[in-house]
């Protein structure tokens, strides 16, 4: 919790969803883990919608902290 609202690494969704995540610049791509039937990865940037027909994500903010816990 940071000021009364719940955040989560984005590595832990990822890892969740059975996808890698990798930084493109400014923004972060949410793609399918490895192997030789390998698809395209999720792309966007703060505020869009990411969707993969079964789960959705839309990043509000970034916010980066000395610590996160």
């Amino acid at each position: 919790m940071v000021n009364g609202t719940p955040y989560v690494k984005l590595a832990d969704v990822a890892k969740a969803l059975n996808m890698t995540v990798s930084r493109w610049g400014n923004d972060y791509a949410l793609s399918a883990a490895g192997g030789a039937d390998q698809v395209e990865g999720l792309q966007g940037k703060v505020g869009d919608t990411l969707f993969n027909r079964q789960f959705s994500l839309r990043v509000l903010e970034v916010v980066r902290t000395k610590r996160y816990v």
